[in-house]
């Protein structure tokens, strides 16, 4: 009986599953918007959030938030080691620096900038650990979309895909 239990448990609770890993929100940190960025930086804050659905601690290391505009890179930054609880949530703020002079080398960049709207996205990789009878490696990488109005100067996280690599 005693075995049988455990048989179940090892397939439902104790089954390790992939934590979850979006940007819940971009926003821009001081008064330099994209919008005067030139040949300068802009810092841009991502606001990431890991999920973790398992019944024991996430523990995950360092990894890079990169945002993309079309092809080129404009911004990378590096995000905080940390643990998720179980079946918890744990939110870091990460800074990203824009580079003026990559972004203005997009070809599209004009066009955009005339349509109102920039569309970036935001590619995190994180990898990380959780251990409840093995121990399994991961990495979390997770795809978001990031549109930048030039109307209102406002920066919006969008839609999440996310990639598991182990």
């Amino acid at each position: 009986m005693a075995a049988m239990l455990f048989l179940i448990l090892l397939f439902s609770a104790f089954r390790i599953k992939v934590p979850h890993v979006a940007v819940a929100g971009v926003s821009s940190a001081g008064p330099q918007t994209l919008n005067r960025l030139r040949n300068g930086t802009a810092t841009v804050l991502a606001d990431v959030k890991v999920r973790n659905p398992n019944a024991a601690a996430f523990r995950f290391g360092g990894g890079e938030a990169t945002i993309y505009y079309g092809e080129t890179v404009v911004g990378e930054a590096a995000t905080p080691p940390g643990r998720a609880k179980a079946r918890g949530t744990v939110h870091m703020s990460v800074a990203v620096e824009i580079s003026g002079v990559k972004l203005s080398g997009v070809s599209r960049l004009t066009e955009d900038v005339k349509s109102g709207s920039l569309m970036m996205s935001c590619v995190t990789r994180i990898p990380g650990d959780v251990k409840i009878i093995t121990k399994k490696h991961m990495v979390v990488k997770t795809i978001c979309a990031v549109k930048y109005d030039y109307a209102t100067g406002q920066l919006t996280a969008g839609h999440c895909s996310q990639y598991v690599i182990s």
